[in-house]
Parts: C-alpha cells; sequence; structure tokens
C-alpha cells in the first residue's frame, strides 16, 4: 500500500496537522485495525471519524493516539506520531496487518524477551 502523504500529526512540533487525506486515513486505520493491540495496534476498534466522517486535513484524536500507541510499542523512543510515506512505519504496519490474526495468541517465537522457567 502507498500514502499520498502523511498521516497523524507531529508530536514534536507541538501536535500540528500533516496531509491527512481521507483515503491515506482510512489505509493508516484499516492497518492499524488489523493489527492486535499486542503488537500496538488497534485490534479492530478504531473507526477514526470526527463527528462521524474523516476530514481532510486532521487526524482525529483517536487516529493520533492509535498511531502514537504503535509507534511507541514497534519505535520506541521515535515519537513522530506520523506514518509517512515510504517509512518504516508504514512498513511494519503492513507487515504486521498481513500476519497477525486478530484474536490470536501471540506464540512464543514472536516474544524473545519471554523467559520460559520450569515449575520446579
Amino acid at each position: 500500500m502507498s500514502l499520498r502523504g502523511c498521516v497523524g500529526r507531529y508530536t514534536r512540533e507541538d501536535g500540528r496537522h500533516c496531509q491527512n487525506w481521507p483515503d491515506d486515513q482510512l489505509t493508516v486505520i484499516d492497518l492499524l485495525n488489523g493489527i492486535a493491540p499486542y503488537d500496538g495496534g488497534a485490534g479492530g476498534s478504531l473507526d477514526g471519524n470526527i463527528n462521524g466522517r474523516l476530514v481532510a486535513g486532521i487526524s482525529s484524536d483517536a487516529l493520533y493516539r492509535a498511531i502514537s500507541q504503535f509507534e511507541d510499542t514497534q519505535f520506541p523512543g521515535q515519537c513522530t506520531g506520523v506514518v509517512a510515506p515510504d517509512s518504516l512505519l508504514l512498513r511494519r504496519l503492513e507487515e504486521l496487518s498481513a500476519c497477525t490474526p486478530i484474536g490470536a495468541a501471540p506464540q512464543v517465537e514472536d516474544m524473545p524477551e519471554l523467559e520460559l522457567r520450569s515449575a520446579d
């Protein structure tokens, strides 16, 4: 998938909105909804509407929070608040939405930080 412009708000520029084309917002919403919450996604709960519709040029609070949560989970410390065309963040959204069935339990091999301990 590709985006025409950036989606979200520039966290480091006092939350200034970027292009936020409605079709790009919908693409990012669909990607976030296709990713389970344990991976930082919305798990199907995000609609991103403002008063019932997507608004050109404006990212809803819910969409901005969802982008920020995903970014914090996948790229800690990055804090841009924006999904840009051809960005690593967009590629990671695409990767995870393509392979994570919503509601599926994470596999142990997908969680390298998890230590398995014996019951002894």
